[in-house]
């Protein structure tokens, strides 16, 4: 069966290339450094994207002026970051089209978000290191789509406005996901397409969970005021959480072996 991954690969980029798209290698300079420093927008709310491939390190916590301000370090001249702003929508982004990498390649983000700014934010990643602190934000909605990343989500405190939806969407990744009944979300929702470590942690009297093909539970407690049990649904591969009372839960899983 391997035999045929060359020639699928062969395939692949023989259609790409007929489709008059190339690849080349990035190059590899000195390091470089771009201000980010986004203003708040003249509507009320605002809608922020990031999105980027593969990093070595990305840091994002509270404590903006405007609505973003940062730096983002890299040494490949294609990992220039761009600021897009429409109305009350801000993407700050990198285009990695086409571009192969190696183990030399720097990009590292260092974020700071407004917590004075009603906000919906939505992360696009790859493969990369990354820490989030969305204590005290104003959090109006939170969307992340990444691969193969190993991140800290965490809620270090409560969110001043009422969140409609949290959801993850995470490949072969180790994820961890704390404090978050901060999160102040309506409904949460957490899809895994990859073998991956996931944790959640903090703030449910009692929940549903549904743990689907490739993962099984090793964790599933919930310690409060009342003992309850996590329920698990084997027919999806999503987990779901709908918080009731703030207490404390953890809730661990992990892949089956294959």
């Amino acid at each position: 069966m391997h035999k045929l991954l060359p020639l699928a690969l062969l395939a692949a980029l023989l259609l790409t290339a007929c489709r008059g798209v190339t690849f080349s290698e990035a190059k590899i300079g000195p390091n470089q450094t771009e201000t980010i420093a986004v203003p708040a927008p003249d509507s009320d709310t605002a809608n922020l994207t990031l999105r980027f491939g593969a990093a070595d390190q990305f840091r994002l916590q509270p404590g903006a002026t405007g609505l973003v301000q940062g730096t983002v370090q890299y040494n490949v001249e294609q990992l220039k970051p761009t600021v897009t702003t429409s109305g009350s929508q801000v993407t700050i982004e990198q285009k990695l089209d086409n571009l192969t990498f190696s183990n030399q390649m720097h990009n590292a983000w260092d974020l700071k978000i407004s917590d004075a700014i009603p906000l919906a934010l939505t992360v696009e990643a790859g493969a990369y290191k990354g820490t989030y602190d969305l204590g005290g934000l104003r959090l109006r909605g939170l969307k992340v789509q990444q691969g193969a990343a190993d991140s800290t989500y965490d809620f270090s405190k409560p969110n001043p406005d009422a969140m409609e939806r949290l959801s993850f969407s995470s490949g072969a990744a180790s994820l961890t996901v704390s404090n978050l009944a901060n999160a102040n979300a309506a409904a949460m929702r957490f899809d895994d397409s990859g073998a991956g470590n996931l944790l959640v942690n903090g703030g449910f009297e009692e929940g549903t969970a549904a743990c689907g093909p490739g993962w099984s539970p090793t964790t599933g407690t919930v310690r409060g005021r009342t003992a309850r049990r996590w329920q698990w649904q084997a027919s999806i591969r999503t987990l779901r959480i709908r918080p009731t009372e703030k207490s404390f839960a953890t809730l661990r899983a992990k892949p089956r072996a294959r």
